[in-house]
This record gives structure tokens, sequence and C-alpha cells, in this order.
């Protein structure tokens, strides 16, 4: 059993939505969409999956004997979230493909030589000028108030401006690992988006609308057969000479050799809406990288927390987090900075099969969402699903175990 670091480097801007992105129904209106910064967890693990195929032929083409070959190496089925929600404890077979860690951003400092993994800023983070060093330190860390609810006490941020906002980012989970192996005593990274936006139009066609193909106007933004639309797609901001940026993930592979897997990996694939060209990286991590792991591949975040003035009590969602009654959640909890992400991924039975949205769409805890809670033993086994983390989603951080 070996474990892999697989980097995704984009190539040109990309765009990843989420489901809902339009608004199905409205005629003549504009639409306005907007890429997410990364890929969902079922986007990346399918792309693994592919990656590790033996056997590479179009839809329909495979004979029984690679067709069996494949199945033994990854899996006869896809990643189903609908199982993973339904069956707590179950894992999926995926062959040699055992777990994937959650999505984090990966930054080389290319003067010093040293790497190192982010993850999204928690959001409780309290926002500093901009003469400040950028650093994380809770909106709690000032004060707080408790009031009485019908749901218990909460807790208010002391001070706290809600014009500010929050800061927002990534933050590193070490200080860096050097190309000589050496884990860094510095500080962590806080550092700002490397994202910036591409704006694109285009054209949605109505093909509801009974209207033969020559009385199109395409031309014409009032025609009821289309309406405009524009895309912000994101590119990942590389600093030229300084840093370059990338996302990845960590992922357990069974009995292959390293020269067998950085082989058939380290290609060139396509993500996204159109596809949008990633070379992926993948290399054999060294025991000193293992240090960034806790068992089933979470991130290791325990630095990011060590001096939280709360932190025997929080939180911290370093993946989406699918909860089946966050209301439930949210009820039992003093204090909660949260976003949400839907998700209707696409479920593929074997490779002979045509994909398919799933039926249920997924609300779920967005990754840096913080809960700071004195009711952990009643709220934790929402978070505790086998099938979900199997695959990187409902990785989380929790107090009191540094």
């Amino acid at each position: 059993m070996a474990i892999y670091k697989v980097l995704f480097h984009p190539l040109e801007e990309y765009f990843f939505g989420e489901d809902g992105s339009f608004r199905e129904g409205v005629s003549n209106a504009e639409y306005f969409i907007t890429s997410r910064f990364f890929p969902s967890q079922t986007t990346v693990f399918g792309i693994i999956r592919y990656l590790n195929l033996l056997c590479l032929k179009d839809k329909g083409s495979y004979s029984q004997e690679e067709k069996e070959l494949n199945n033994k190496t990854v899996g006869e089925k896809g990643f189903s979230i609908e199982s993973a929600v339904s069956s707590n404890s179950e894992v999926q077979n995926f062959g040699i493909i055992k777990r994937m860690s959650s999505i984090f951003l990966h930054g080389y400092d290319l003067e010093d030589k040293v790497n190192r993994v982010y993850v999204t800023l928690p959001k409780d983070a309290k926002k500093h000028s901009k003469k400040d060093v950028r650093r994380y330190t809770s909106i709690l860390d000032e004060g707080k108030e408790m009031i009485m609810t019908p749901n218990g006490g909460k807790v208010i941020p002391s001070g706290y401006n809600a014009k500010k906002g929050l800061a927002t980012g990534f933050i590193s989970i070490d200080a860096g690992i050097s190309d000589a192996g050496e884990l860094l005593q510095n500080e962590l990274s806080v550092i700002e988006y490397p994202f910036e936006y591409v704006l694109k139009t285009g054209l949605k066609i109505n093909r509801k609308v009974a209207k033969s193909k020559d009385m199109m106007d395409l031309t014409n933004p009032q025609d009821p057969m289309s309406s405009l639309f524009k895309k912000e797609y994101v590119r990942l901001k590389q600093e030229s000479g300084e840093v370059e940026y990338s996302f990845g993930v960590y992922v357990e592979i069974e009995n292959s050799e390293e020269e067998e897997v950085t082989k058939r990996m380290n290609r060139v694939v396509g993500m996204g809406l159109g596809g949008s060209l990633f070379s992926v990286r993948t290399s054999k991590i060294k025991e000193i990288e293992k240090k960034r792991l806790k068992n089933g591949l979470i991130l290791n975040v325990d630095q990011i927390f060590e001096n939280h003035v709360k932190k025997e009590n929080i939180l911290y969602c370093i993946s989406p987090c699918y909860v089946s009654n966050p209301q439930d959640i949210l009820m039992k909890s003093e204090f909660a900075s949260l976003d949400t992400v839907v998700n209707r991924p696409m479920n593929g039975g074997n490779i002979d099969d045509a994909w398919r949205k799933t039926k249920t769409l997924y609300r779920m805890m967005d990754s840096g969402s913080v809960l700071i809670t004195k009711r952990v033993n009643e709220i934790i086994k929402e978070f505790q699903k086998n099938g979900l983390q199997q695959i990187g989603y409902n990785h989380y951080y929790l107090g009191g175990e540094i």
C-alpha cells in the first residue's frame, strides 16, 4: 500500500459549476454564473479512476476480458453518493484505489524549493488591516457574549464588525516541506485567493419551445428560443518565478509499483465545462510528508487551531460535509459560521453505461465552515459517514484532539 500526491495543474482557465446554475423556465432572461474555485470530490475521484484504467477504449468496445481487468483495477461501478449516504458505515470497492483525501491548494515556492498544502481559511477568521501580516486569528479572540435563546445559549463575538466581514483565503497546514525533505518550523502561511476571473458570454437555447431550426434567430437575444448568459471562468494565478499553484489530493493505492502508477497517471486530462486541460503530476510521498495526514487520509490541520480560544469545542470542515439534519446541528451549536454548496453528482454504472444525474440534490456544509459546540457527542455521528469519507467528503477537524 502506498500514498501518492496527485497534483492538477491547469493549462487554461476552467469552469466548475454546481447544480442549479441556470434558472430553468425563465424566458428572455440574462444569466450570470460563476465557476467554483475547485472541482468536486466526485469529479476528481472520477478522474483518478479514469487514470488508473489498464484498458482504455471507446464505450461499448471492451471485450469481456478487458472489462474484468478494469473492474478488478478500479471497481465495477463509479462512486455513488446516494449509496454512501444511505449506508453510513459501508465503503465501495474501487479495486486498487482505497482512499482519497479532500482537495487542497498546493503551492510550490520556486525560489526556496518548498511545497505547502493549503486549506480554506476557517470562517471565523478575523479581517486584519492591509498593513498587518496575514495570519489567522478568530473573531472570538477579542471576547464573546452569551445570549439565551429557545435553542439554548448562543455565542456572539464582541466587537465584530459585520460590515468588514470575515477574512478569506487559504492557510497552510504546516510551514512547508523543502525539496531536501525538511519540515520547516516557521509560522503557517496565510494567502489570499490566488484566482482571477475570465468573463465569457454564450447563448442558451430553449429547446422546449416548438420552433424549427431555420426560424431561430441566434443573433437576437429577445428570440424566445434563446437567452444570453455570461460565465465567469477561473484562472489559477501563477506568480512568475515565485510560486506555482495547483490543486491536489492524496490517494492510497494498493499493490502497484511507483513507476507503473506515475507512468499511467502523469498525463493531460480534461475536466469541467468544455473539458479544460490539466496536467497531472503524481509522486509517491516520502515519510516526512505522512505527517500531513491522519488515519483515513484526513489532512492534519492541528497546527491551525493550536491557539484557538475555543479549540476544545470547535468543529472545522476540511472538506464539504453532508449532514442529514443541518437544522439540528445548528440548534445544538453555540456558534456557527458556514457556507453551503449544492451537489447533484453524476452516477455511472459499468464502463459501458451512460452517466446520469442522481435524483437528489445534496446540500453540504462547505469547506472552512466552523461550529462551536459542547454537544460534540450528540452531533458528531452526523459527520461520520465512511462511504463519503472514502473519497474525501466529510473530513473534519474536531477540537480537543490535539
